[in-house]
């Protein structure tokens, strides 16, 4: 499903911004990674957007499609700092996602029972 998706990617941002704070991994393989997490997410959104729901359902694809917009648009901030090398600007840029993870594993539970 889609909101596991982005869930993942989000979850895989988390790690390499604290992984980079705790001095673990290097400045160019954050960047890369935090690319990779940005197109995938804002590729599982784009195929997400295609879908047309019926009944129910509609709600849940509505919210998350929301959510992967937040998601890509936050990956891409952290990505721009990391390739501008704004390192000490991870941390704040990277907290929303705690909540977008909180909020793409309620809405796959809804949309899987």
């Amino acid at each position: 499903m889609t909101a596991e998706t982005l869930r993942s990617q989000v979850e895989t941002a988390r790690l390499w911004v604290r992984e980079h704070v705790r001095g673990n991994v290097t400045g160019q393989a954050v960047r890369v990674s935090l690319g990779e997490a940005e197109r995938d997410a804002a590729a599982a959104t784009s195929r997400f957007a295609g879908w047309d729901p019926r009944g129910e359902t509609r709600a849940v694809r509505s919210e998350v499609a929301a959510l992967g917009t937040d998601v890509t648009e936050t990956l891409a901030r952290l990505r721009i700092a990391a390739e501008d090398g704004r390192w000490d600007a991870l941390p704040a840029l990277a907290r929303p996602l705690a909540r977008l993870s909180v909020r793409l594993e309620s809405a796959a539970r809804r949309a899987d029972p």
